[in-house]
């Protein structure tokens, strides 16, 4: 799931959002996002903010854009990107972390939650600063399957999983 665009031509990179233009094909990823980001800029489609977010996280784009496809659906239908949940308007976790059912709150307001303490106000930055915490705390430590995301066998059995397990 590693990736270092800087060891990539601009051709190789090239190759690398074309293939990821044709992956997402068919999904809200496909479409416009035309959003300005106060830290990152302006962006016009989902493909443009994904390659940022693989070479800020050191993550595969694909990687990225398939998470966030598995946690928001195809059609982009998921409430932690919709921008509208009462207390939490504005405010967006498009790879649902730290989602989770926790005393009154749902998964989505507890993900909400965390994005709200991280100010991840725009699309952008939900998706570059989520890939960057996925990266950092996941790929880069060892747990760069879809394998060892899930069944965290690195350092201490089972302590680390990205996502739920119920088995």
């Amino acid at each position: 799931q590693s990736y270092d665009a800087s060891k990539l031509s601009e051709e190789e990179i090239a190759d690398v959002k074309a293939n990821l233009e044709t992956m997402v094909a068919g999904t809200f990823l496909a479409g416009e996002c035309v959003e300005e980001d106060e830290t990152y800029g302006s962006f016009e489609t989902y493909v443009d903010i994904l390659m940022v977010a693989g070479e800020k996280s050191k993550v595969i784009p694909y990687v990225i854009a398939s998470m966030i496809i598995q946690e928001q659906g195809r059609n982009g239908t998921g409430k932690s990107i919709s921008g509208t949940v009462e207390g939490y308007e504005g405010y967006y976790n498009f790879l649902n972390i730290n989602a989770y059912k926790s005393g009154n709150l749902s998964a989505v307001q507890k993900g909400l939650e965390y994005a709200k303490s991280r100010e991840w106000n725009t699309k952008t930055k939900s998706i570059i600063e989520g890939a960057v915490y996925y990266g950092e705390g996941y790929v880069a430590v060892g747990q760069d399957t879809m394998y060892l995301k899930k069944f965290d066998l690195v350092g201490t059995l089972y302590t680390h999983q990205y996502m739920t397990n119920i088995q």
